[in-house]
């Protein structure tokens, strides 16, 4: 068991992440005989499940359905929306992993345009990213 000050150490969580994750009920450590909070290897597993999730960019709120679906006894509407959110984050994923791989590319022509000082064509690229951008925001729009 540790406390919020060793735990915030260990996780790279700041205090304030951390009493917000329990006043939110997201993580909620044990308490203490002095109500201080007492975090254990269990919950310093979910904080960190929590930053590769909000790395993956999960919003807090998705996370939080996501634990609470892990915490729930498995049946047919626990399936139900674990699949259809498991469906709108793929969709989203793929989008993004679209977009970051147009960005490379137009990356590869902006530097072989750098190369040979044909920076005239920087313009025409830009515009490319932004309708790139786009149609990301467009296909991340839930039907």
């Amino acid at each position: 068991m540790m406390n919020i000050q060793e735990c915030a150490k260990q996780t790279g969580c700041s205090k304030d992440t951390l009493r917000y994750y329990d006043q939110h009920h997201i993580v909620s450590p044990k308490r203490n005989s002095n109500q201080y909070r007492d975090y254990s290897n269990s919950d310093i597993r979910l904080i960190n499940t929590i930053q590769n999730l909000k790395l993956a960019g999960l919003k807090l709120v998705e996370i939080k359905m996501i634990i609470n679906l892990m915490n729930s006894p498995i049946s047919e509407s626990c399936k139900e929306s674990t699949l259809s959110f498991l469906q709108e984050k793929r969709q989203l994923f793929q989008a993004k992993a679209q977009f970051y791989q147009s960005l490379d590319l137009i990356a590869q022509d902006i530097e072989i345009s750098a190369r040979q000082q044909a920076f005239a064509n920087v313009p025409h690229l830009i515009q490319k990213i932004s309708l790139i951008g786009n149609q990301l925001r467009l296909e991340a729009t839930p039907k």
